[in-house]
């Protein structure tokens, strides 16, 4: 998946789970959990990745603000 490609991105919660809901130019929406526990927070590595303006910075921004 390129950045360029992805359309949307919400933050959603499930049963008390975080995930981003990714909407793509073509093909099935991911569902990205966001409760990965590593190195690192996946939102701190997709806050550091994602290009400015994408969809899913925007979303993870909104995430932390809430």
């Amino acid at each position: 998946l390129r950045w360029s490609e992805i359309t949307d991105a919400k933050y959603r919660n499930v049963l008390g789970l975080p995930y981003l809901l990714i909407s793509r130019e073509k093909g099935m929406k991911w569902w990205l959990p966001l409760y990965f526990s590593g190195y690192r927070k996946i939102q701190e590595a997709l806050m550091a990745r994602a290009p400015v303006g994408n969809p899913i910075r925007e979303a993870v921004n909104a995430s932390y603000s809430t």
